[in-house]
C-alpha cells in the first residue's frame, strides 16, 4: 500500500471514530452534549484537530443522518426478501423498522430531529427516499398478490405506514431514554402539586363550591364512595396537562394552517367581521355560529391531533382482521395514522376544511372517522370545553394581530405523551391597525 492510500484510510479511520465518539456520547448523555471539545475529549484529538476532519457539528450530525437511513433501507431490504408470502414481507419490513430504532436510538433521533437534534434535512436526500421506494414497492407487490393492480394512493399508504410506526417508536424511546435528571425533577413537580392542591381539596370537602374541583369533591361512584386525595390528584392533573398543553398545540397548528392557506383565511376573517367587531369579547353564541373556524379547527385537528395514539385495555379476547388479540392486554390506536385513511378522507394529506362541510361531511362516513379528542365512552371530557376555548383564542387573535410565518424553518409534529411542533413555530406578529369610526 503507497503512502497516499495509507494517508486516505487513517483519515476514513479518524472520521469513522469522530462519527462513532459522537453516537456514544448522544446515546449516554443525549445529543445537546455532542460538542466539538466533547468528541474531541474522547478520542484523544484537539478540537481543532478535528476541525481538520469534519467541517462543524452540523456536518457530523448530517454524515449520521444519511449513514442511519441507509441502514435502515438496508435492514427493510432484507426483511423484503425474507419470505415467499407479499403480507408476511410487510410486516417483517414493519418489524425491521422497529428493531432498527431500538438497535439505533442515537441514530433514529437524528434521522427525525428527537432529542433536540438541531438539522434540517428537508430536501430529502436519496438515502431518505430509498427506504421509502422499498416500501412503497413492497405494498404494491402485496396489492398485486391479492388480485388487484398497484396500491392505490400508494404514496398516503407508505405515510399511514411509517406514521403508525414512527409514533410507537416515538412513545417507546421516550420512555427508555429519560435520565435520571427528568425522573427526579418529575417526581418533585409532582409532590409540588400535590402539596399545592391538597389544603384545596380539604377546603373544599369543608365547604362545598361549584368549580370543577369542588365538583369532584361532591362527585360520588355507583356504589356512593366519595373520590380518595389520589384520585382527585390524578383527575385534576389530567385537567391541567390536557386542557391547556394539548389545546395550545392545536391553537399553533391552527395559526400556522391559516396563514399557510391565506384564501381559506380570508374566508375565516369575514365570518368574524359578519359575527363581531374588533374589539369585542367573543360570546358563547357567537363562538357556536362559527362555522367556517369550527371547520378549519376540525381539520387542524385531523392533520395534527394533539394526541398522536389512545391507549385502550381489553377486557375479553378479540380477533382483528386476524389477528388474536387475548384479553387483559394493553393496545394503542393510531389517532395520526386513521386520520390519513384515503378511503375516509380525500387527499388526506392536503388541507381542506370544507371536507367537514355539508354536503361532504366526510367525518361522518364511518363511526369514530374523526378521534383527536378520543371517542366512544371514554372520549375526552373535555372536548366542547376544548373547542370552545380555541375558538374564543384564535378568534381574539385573528381579529386583532396579523401573523407571518418566519421562513426556512423545519415544521414537523413530536408526538411524545402529547403532540408538539418539534422546534416550535416562528411567527412575525403586528397589531392591526384599528378603524377609528
Amino acid at each position: 500500500m503507497g503512502i497516499k492510500q495509507r494517508r486516505e484510510r487513517e483519515k476514513q479511520e479518524v472520521r469513522q471514530g469522530i462519527l462513532t465518539a459522537a453516537r456514544e456520547i448522544a446515546l449516554h448523555e443525549g445529543w445537546q452534549a455532542v460538542t466539538i471539545r466533547n468528541i474531541a475529549e474522547r478520542i484523544e484529538y484537539s478540537p481543532s484537530m478535528i476541525y481538520e476532519y469534519v467541517a462543524n457539528k452540523e456536518a457530523i450530525l448530517l454524515e449520521l443522518h444519511h449513514e442511519g437511513f441507509r441502514l435502515l433501507a438496508f435492514s427493510l431490504k432484507i426483511a423484503k426478501s425474507s419470505s415467499e408470502d407479499y403480507e408476511e414481507r410487510v410486516i417483517s419490513m414493519a418489524e425491521a423498522y422497529w428493531e432498527f430504532a431500538m438497535r439505533y436510538p442515537e441514530l433514529y433521533q437524528v434521522m427525525h430531529g428527537l432529542g433536540g437534534v438541531p438539522l434540517d434535512c428537508s430536501g430529502k436526500p436519496i438515502v431518505v427516499h430509498e427506504a421509502f421506494d422499498i416500501t412503497v414497492e413492497a405494498l404494491n407487490e402485496w396489492s398485486q398478490s391479492q388480485g388487484g393492480t398497484d396500491f392505490p394512493e400508494v404514496k398516503d399508504a407508505v405515510e399511514i405506514f411509517r406514521a403508525f410506526l414512527h409514533g410507537l417508536v416515538c412513545l417507546q424511546l421516550e420512555n427508555r431514554m429519560h435520565d435520571d435528571d427528568y425522573t427526579r425533577c418529575l417526581g418533585q413537580l409532582k409532590e409540588h402539586l400535590y402539596t399545592l392542591l391538597l389544603p384545596k381539596i380539604q377546603e373544599r370537602r369543608r365547604h362545598p363550591t361549584n368549580d370543577v374541583l369542588g365538583m369532584l369533591v361532591q362527585a360520588r361512584d355507583d356504589t356512593g364512595r366519595a373520590l380518595s386525595d389520589e384520585q382527585l390528584f390524578a383527575h385534576t392533573n389530567i385537567l391541567l396537562v390536557a386542557g391547556h398543553e394539548t389545546s395550545t398545540s392545536l391553537v399553533s397548528w391552527l395559526l400556522y394552517l391559516l396563514t399557510q392557506n391565506p384564501d381559506y383565511l380570508q374566508r375565516v376573517l369575514a365570518e368574524q367581521t359578519a359575527l363581531l367587531d374588533d374589539t369585542a369579547e367573543p360570546t358563547l353564541e357567537a363562538i357556536k355560529h362559527m362555522k367556517v373556524l369550527e371547520n378549519a379547527l376540525s381539520e387542524a385537528e385531523r392533520l395534527y391531533p394533539p394526541v398522536g395514539n389512545g391507549p385502550r385495555g381489553t377486557f375479553e379476547e378479540v380477533v382483528f382482521h386476524g389477528y388474536r388479540i387475548p384479553a387483559d392486554t394493553h393496545v394503542f390506536y393510531s389517532i395520526a395514522a386513521s386520520h390519513l385513511i384515503p378511503s375516509i378522507f380525500a387527499n388526506p394529506t392536503t388541507f381542506d376544511p370544507d371536507r367537514f362541510a355539508p354536503p361532504r361531511e366526510e367525518h361522518k362516513k364511518v363511526p369514530y372517522a374523526l378521534v383527536g379528542f378520543g371517542g366512544g365512552p371514554r372520549i375526552c371530557i373535555g372536548t366542547n370545553f376544548a373547542k370552545v376555548e380555541i375558538k374564543a383564542m384564535v378568534s381574539q387573535l385573528l381579529r386583532r394581530y396579523q401573523f407571518e410565518l418566519v421562513p426556512n424553518q423545519r415544521i414537523e409534529q413530536l408526538y411524545r405523551g402529547t403532540g408538539m411542533p418539534i422546534q416550535g413555530i416562528k411567527m412575525f406578529v403586528s397589531e392591526k391597525q384599528r378603524v377609528r369610526a
